[in-house]
């Protein structure tokens, strides 16, 4: 769908794969910024500026990868935010494990201690409500701000547009709430450049591609959301993703 907007789009698969780690633990960053340097290398591709997106957990690496980037960054993240979680074990991920899910220069990039303990506040202040605006304050009085410091995403070291969705009902993963704790950062810290989180009420953890088919297991018990309610997020995220992307890539002629 990006490429026939005219995005030179690359895909990149980084666990679970042949020469990749069997689940989402211990995934270098790295991969990430050799994956943007062979695609902006490539004959064909403007590398002026670049786009990130991510999915669920993916949203993580493309924010930790886009405020590394030396140079104009455009995230889009779809049911995840810029709180780092744990690992998981299994495909699909089945169970959190107390080893990272990211590493940078060999190092995790949270611990697992403060990691346990802002997901505690994330479980504890989050009950699938509509309302997300006092969510961040809500999470912050149960922590103590230097533990939340050391799992969240520098976004505001990101120099581009960064675009949040997340569907309120998610029963796979809290992205509302993690989403609403990254956009709270970057008003916190008076962000430059456009930024936005659209929370769909009844949507679940899968609503991304647009048009597409989300009966059965896209709405199902364990990811949340009606049928009806992520067809319609999908399709009423696409122009906004769209939208995002051209203030970000597009500057330039």
């Amino acid at each position: 769908m990006l490429a026939t907007q005219g995005y030179a789009t690359l895909a990149l698969q980084y666990f679970h794969a042949p020469g990749l780690p069997e689940s989402l633990k211990e995934i270098p960053l790295e991969y990430f910024d050799r994956a943007i340097q062979w695609l902006t290398h490539r004959p064909a591709v403007r590398d002026g500026r670049i786009g990130v997106l991510g999915i669920s957990r993916g949203v993580e690496a493309a924010l930790l990868t886009a405020a590394n980037y030396d140079g104009p960054a455009t995230v889009i993240g779809y049911s995840g935010g810029g709180v780092v979680g744990h690992g998981v074990a299994g495909v699909p991920p089945r169970a959190f494990i107390g080893r990272p899910a990211w590493t940078r220069n060999g190092k995790p990039v949270a611990g697992s201690d403060p990691v346990g303990i802002v997901f505690d506040a994330v479980k504890d202040t989050h009950q699938h409500r509509c309302e997300i605006e006092s969510l961040p304050d809500s999470i912050r009085s149960r922590v103590p701000d230097e533990t939340l410091q050391r799992v969240l995403v520098p976004v505001e070291d990101i120099d581009g547009p960064v675009l949040l969705l997340a569907g309120v009902d998610d029963r796979e993963w809290p992205s509302a709430p993690v989403s609403a704790l990254t956009i709270s950062r970057l008003q916190r810290r008076d962000y430059s450049h456009p930024y936005g989180l659209r929370a769909y009420c009844n949507a679940g953890h899968v609503f991304g591609m647009p048009y597409a088919d989300y009966t059965g297991s896209p709405s199902n018990d364990e990811r949340g959301g009606t049928s009806r309610a992520n067809a319609r997020a999908a399709a009423n995220s696409w122009p906004l993703v769209l939208d995002y992307l051209d203030r970000g890539l597009k500057q330039e002629a």
